[in-house]
């Protein structure tokens, strides 16, 4: 596997059980939430801002969580499974390390070096 791809059956079932502490209590909150929608009442969306020092494993959880979600929606039978996750990041290098996109692409505004909009 390289370190530019990620697929969901990458991901063991016992990865889980390698979590810290802190990112258990990360996914039980996460999960919590995402299995309260299973009893058709709507559930707000569900925003995790994920920060911290270089090399604490932030990448890696939103990897783990987002594999998760996808593959629990994909068995549940749920429409479109890659709805259920958008990652986000400041910056190309940090998106790429997220398999995600940058925050202004995913909004839509349109950079311009050296020009000043004003939205």
């Amino acid at each position: 596997m390289s370190d530019l791809t990620f697929d969901v059956e990458d991901v063991s079932d016992s990865v889980i059980d390698l979590f810290s502490f802190e990112q258990r209590l990360l996914y039980d909150i996460v999960f919590n939430h995402f299995f309260d929608s299973f009893d058709g009442v709507l559930q707000p969306l569900f925003r995790l801002n994920v920060d911290g020092k270089g090399g604490t494993g932030k990448s890696y959880v939103i990897k783990m969580f987002s594999a998760y979600i996808c593959r629990t929606a994909v068995v549940c039978g749920l429409l479109d499974p890659d709805s259920f996750v958008v990652c986000t990041a400041p910056t190309g290098v940090a998106a790429n390390a997220i398999q995600g996109t940058i925050l202004y692409f995913l909004f839509r505004f349109f950079v311009v070096m050296g020009v000043f909009v004003l939205l």
